[in-house]
């Protein structure tokens, strides 16, 4: 017998369903789990099993159905979220575990976890939805059967007991991983010591972010540089990655990968990546990356501007890479704004030249400009601290008008040319 679970997509209207499909069929993949997928609109939720007994019926019914078409339904994925007690309920009437959505990308956040802080950051977010829940997903309590105080039920007094030791668990391993924020508050203060410029990419889970950072370390100097994991496949990368890109003729500068964003993820998960995700904000430079061939990539858009928000880093620079509009066979129906820029990362000889003077004239937009004649000897350092904008060969120098990292402003104003 095929095994299976059975997905539950609530929707609002036809497109919401697609998107909500979309979204569900991508985690799914993530863990490799084959479906059945049922959907239908909720009108009212019942506080204590969600549906109603008429939605209830249906789902026992698909699921009668399909054991007849020798289809083992193994579990039932929900696509909300839902409190302990409408998961135990549920799990009783329909005999098989309930995964709600917060379950879900817990579960693919273990699976992709491999760096101790990762690891951490999960193990904490999985302990704050278990506290949230108030039921442990490996326990099964009792009901009170007496009243309060030290009349209280065994399952009861259970339950206090097991809240008391996920508290303490949450406050251990909080520890643990304030230890790794501090090394990593060093390791940024020390790249900020060295003066060299900073760009963090975000954007929707599965976007390209990681094939952009690979594509941009295939051209650097800096061959040192690993190239990071990429999968076609939600939450591929949760570890956080910095990498040195030191192109000729342009700053260096540092690159850090973030974990993927996803619509209503939950605060506390937010809040266990928080560590790794202040790496946003110290940024001089965000590079958001939008699929585009996507049919709901404005939803995207928006989901990456709210975690922004949230992260308290919306008004740092930000440009936007409208990613694989080769696969837009029709043309994307999106006109790009000023900080914005059509992309194809796999489309490498094409788009290098472009994605790299795109990134580097929104990095140093801030940046004074000036006209220095720059010896012939000075010519390489020079470049690695300035966007040039135009250069003319003299005979004593390279005339250049260029926007210069103002740290080295001192040095080069001796340079500095006049008519």
């Amino acid at each position: 017998m095929e095994n299976k679970v059975l997905v539950f997509i609530p929707f609002i209207d036809k497109d919401d369903m697609n998107y909500r499909l979309l979204e569900m069929s991508g985690l799914l993949d993530s863990l490799l789990w084959d479906r059945e997928f049922i959907g239908f609109k909720i009108n009212v939720i019942r506080h204590g099993t969600y549906f109603n007994e008429d939605r209830i019926n249906e789902i026992q019914s698909m699921i009668k159905e399909l054991h007849e078409r020798d289809i083992n339904i193994t579990s039932l994925v929900l696509d909300v979220n839902l409190s302990g007690t409408q998961v135990s309920k549920l799990e009783e009437i329909f005999n098989i575990p309930v995964i709600d959505k917060t379950n879900l990308i817990l579960r693919i956040f273990k699976s992709r976890a491999t760096s101790k802080e990762a690891k951490l950051q999960v193990e904490i977010a999985t302990l704050q939805y278990q506290a949230a829940q108030l039921v442990h997903t490996d326990a099964n309590y009792s009901q009170v059967t007496s009243g309060s105080g030290k009349n209280k039920g065994s399952g009861e007094k259970e339950k206090e007991l097991e809240k008391r030791r996920i508290k303490n668990r949450i406050h251990q391993k909080r520890k643990e991983l304030q230890e790794i924020k501090i090394a990593r508050k060093t390791g940024r203060n020390l790249r900020k010591s060295n003066q060299i410029p900073t760009i963090a990419i975000v954007g929707y889970t599965n976007a390209g972010k990681s094939t952009l950072i690979n594509l941009l370390l295939k051209h650097s100097k800096s061959k040192q540089a690993k190239e990071v994991y990429v999968e076609d496949r939600l939450f591929a990368t949760l570890e956080t990655s910095t990498r040195l890109i030191d192109f000729y003729n342009y700053p260096s500068f540092l690159l850090t990968d973030t974990v993927g964003f996803l619509k209503d993820l939950p605060h506390f998960l937010i809040s266990a990546f928080r560590s790794t995700l202040e790496e946003i904000k110290e940024a001089d430079l965000l590079i958001e990356v939008v699929d585009i061939s996507s049919p709901f990539y404005k939803e995207n858009i928006e989901t990456t501007d709210d975690i922004l928000k949230q992260l308290g880093a919306d008004n740092v620079n930000k440009i936007v890479f409208l990613n694989k509009h080769d696969l837009c066979f029709d043309g994307a129906d999106y006109l790009p704004k000023k900080n914005e820029i059509f992309t194809s990362f796999v489309d490498d000889e094409y788009s290098y030249l472009e994605i790299i003077d795109f990134i580097m004239n929104n990095l140093t937009i801030k940046w004074n400009t000036y006209d220095f004649l720059i010896p012939f000897e000075e010519v390489a350092k020079f470049r690695k601290c300035s966007y040039v904008l135009k250069e003319e060969i003299k005979e004593n120098g390279i005339l250049y008008t260029a926007r210069i990292n103002p740290i080295y402003f001192d040095y080069y104003s001796k340079y500095l040319f006049n008519d």
